[in-house]
C-alpha cells in the first residue's frame, strides 16, 4: 500500500510514537528540532478535531448550518507544537502524549470573522484562550446542532424533507419507503420515488 493513501487523521497513538521517536532522535540538534517543529504545528491541525461542544452566540445567531461555520483550534498551532517537543524531551509516557495531541486538537465552533479576529492575539507567546476570547468578545455556550438528514425525498413531484414526513404521507412503513428509494429499475412503478443529497 502506498504510505501517501494511508488515513491518519485518527491515529493519535501512531502520532505520538512519531512525536516521542523523533524529537528522541535530535534532541542534540536545535537546528532539526526547529525544522521538526515547523512540520509538527501544521500536523497538529491536519489530525481530527475532539469538539468540545461549546459554540460562540454569534455563530448560532448567523443561522448558518455547521459546515459553514469555523472549527477554531483553541490552542495556537505553534504553542502547541512547542509543548508536545518540550513533553518528549521531558521524557513523558506515549498516554500523556496522547492525551495532549487530542487537548490540542480541541476545537470551538466559531464565526469565520470571530476566528480572524483571534490571530494576532494568538502570536503571543503567552497566549491563553479563555483571555483572547474575552478581548475579541467572543462567548461561548454549549450547543448541539439537530441531526441533519443526509436527503432530500420526492414522491411523484412532491418533495419531503424527512422520510418520516413520506411514511406519514404514503401510509407505508419506512423499510418499504427506503426499498422505493434505493430501487435503481428503470421499469419500476416506483420511478417517481427519488432521492437527492442534501446541500447544506
Amino acid at each position: 500500500m502506498c504510505y501517501s493513501k494511508i488515513k491518519s487523521r485518527h491515529e493519535y497513538e501512531a502520532f505520538a510514537d512519531f512525536i516521542i521517536r523523533s524529537v528522541a532522535l535530535h534532541k542534540n540538534d536545535d537546528l532539526q528540532l526547529k525544522f521538526f517543529k515547523d512540520g509538527l504545528r501544521n500536523q497538529i491541525f491536519d489530525m481530527a478535531v475532539v469538539h468540545t461542544g461549546m459554540v460562540s452566540k454569534k455563530a448560532i445567531e448567523s443561522g448558518l448550518p455547521k459546515s459553514k461555520l469555523t472549527e477554531e483550534h483553541i490552542y495556537p498551532r505553534n504553542q502547541s507544537a512547542k509543548a508536545l517537543i518540550q513533553m518528549a524531551l521531558d521524557g513523558c509516557s506515549k498516554e500523556k502524549m496522547v492525551e495532549a495531541i487530542k487537548k490540542f486538537c480541541m476545537v470551538h465552533i466559531t464565526t469565520k470573522e470571530e476566528n480572524t479576529s483571534l490571530v494576532q492575539l494568538q502570536k503571543q507567546p503567552d497566549y491563553h484562550w479563555e483571555i483572547g476570547y474575552k478581548i475579541a468578545g467572543i462567548e461561548l455556550v454549549p450547543f448541539e446542532w439537530p441531526p441533519r438528514n443526509k436527503y432530500v425525498y420526492n414522491v411523484d413531484g412532491i418533495e419531503y424533507n424527512t422520510i418520516s414526513d413520506v411514511v406519514e404521507a404514503h401510509n407505508v412503513s419506512k423499510a418499504t419507503a427506503q426499498t422505493r428509494f434505493a430501487s435503481k429499475a428503470i421499469n419500476s412503478k416506483f420511478k417517481g420515488w427519488t432521492r437527492r443529497e442534501r446541500v447544506n
